[in-house]
């Protein structure tokens, strides 16, 4: 084998052979099949993680309204969270509008608290932010 290697050199033939080649697109091939399914689990976390910053952040404009509001007025609805969030005055006509970096954003309220629905990057989640108990856990569909 040594001797092929030496005859080759002497020759100047230069270059790697076919199956150094080969070999070589195996092992590309071989992790690229392990790190690409783990990436896309990445963005899966990133968009939960997302959604969980968002929902605290209306969790937080929420309480704030109720807060700021006056003895026996009415609960803010989901236009008032969007707009305080973004600080705007009241002039707000969704609850959508929240979304940064191409992420669509709904804001909705439900019993207790906010519900908020973040989509990006094909992957949507889902949390619930009660007064009482803070930030659920994500869920994804």
């Amino acid at each position: 084998m040594f001797q092929k290697l030496m005859s080759r050199k002497r020759l100047g033939k230069k270059g790697f052979t076919l199956i150094e080649l080969i070999i070589v697109i195996a092992i590309i091939g071989i992790l690229a099949a392990i790190l690409i399914p783990q990436f896309t689990g990445f963005r899966k976390d990133a968009v939960g993680r997302s959604a969980v910053a968002v929902a605290r952040n209306c969790g937080t404009a929420y309480e704030a309204i109720i807060a700021n509001s006056e003895a026996g007025a009415s609960l803010p609805d989901a236009v008032d969270v969007v707009a305080y969030v973004k600080g705007v005055d009241k002039t707000a006509t969704s609850a959508t509008g929240l979304s940064t970096s191409g992420a669509d954003v709904t804001v909705s309220i439900v019993a207790g608290g906010l519900q908020v629905v973040y989509e990006a990057n094909g992957y949507k989640a889902t949390v619930t932010y009660l007064s009482a108990s803070g930030v659920g856990t994500p869920s994804y569909s």
